[in-house]
């Protein structure tokens, strides 16, 4: 009934959407991408995308950002949330809404794939931390030690320190935003008067009793 394409990054997911319509609809819709100038060479995935448009014969649209207009749109994507966001891809699928808008009214995309089929590296690396915390000798006598010979190596001495701690809080310490005393300044007080200072904490376990038993990657892609 509407004008249809489809949010193409050039990855699996995209272009499977891209591939599973196209053979629907008896034509290819129109396809939308996202880049940056800056680091082209090492992150742009624009020319992946060309690849899956042409195979198609999609009529492609590409946007290239330079990083100015990248940096001067970030006050205007913040007023439009309204709220802290720390994903930075967010305000690429704004711009490439907004490029997607002037053709068409509705947009399919690979959201939600990683999601269900686990596609995100952090579950490789849970799943790995979990199987080395099963050496208990090495995670409760070795990690400090090996954590102050990396200690040079912020990334290494924080899994080093992290494979000793129980799956709900080494994955809860991945995930969260702010600690608790990064935030509480800006808490009014009638709110902190309604929790506690564990309530993140027991928030999360009510979700982990609810996969308890549960293969890892399940209670993983459940979290």
């Amino acid at each position: 009934d509407v004008p249809l394409g489809v949010m193409l990054s050039g990855g699996l997911d995209s272009s499977v959407v891209v591939g599973l319509l196209s053979r629907q609809l008896g034509k290819a819709p129109q396809s939308f991408s996202i880049g940056y100038e800056e680091g082209k060479s090492q992150f742009s995935e624009l020319h992946y995308a060309k690849k899956v448009a042409d195979l198609y014969n999609s009529k492609h649209h590409a946007l290239e950002v330079p990083g100015n207009v990248f940096k001067d749109f970030l006050p205007k994507f913040s007023w439009h949330f309204d709220e802290p966001v720390i994903e930075a891809p967010a305000v690429s699928l704004f711009l490439v809404s907004q490029l997607a808008r002037k053709h068409v009214t509705v947009v399919l995309s690979g959201e939600g794939s990683d999601e269900i089929f686990g596609g995100y590296g952090i579950y490789k690396k849970m799943m790995l931390l979990e199987t080395l915390n099963k050496y208990s000798g090495f995670a409760s006598k070795g990690v400090m030690g090996a954590s102050k010979l990396l200690s040079s190596y912020p990334k290494f001495s924080r899994y080093l320190r992290m494979m000793s701690l129980p799956l709900k809080e080494r994955f809860w310490g991945q995930r969260r935003c702010f600690w608790l005393d990064q935030v509480q300044p800006y808490f009014t007080d009638d709110f902190k008067n309604t929790i506690k200072d564990d309530y993140l904490r027991d928030m999360i376990d009510g979700y982990y009793k609810k996969v308890e038993g549960k293969s890892l990657l399940n209670q993983l892609l459940y979290i």
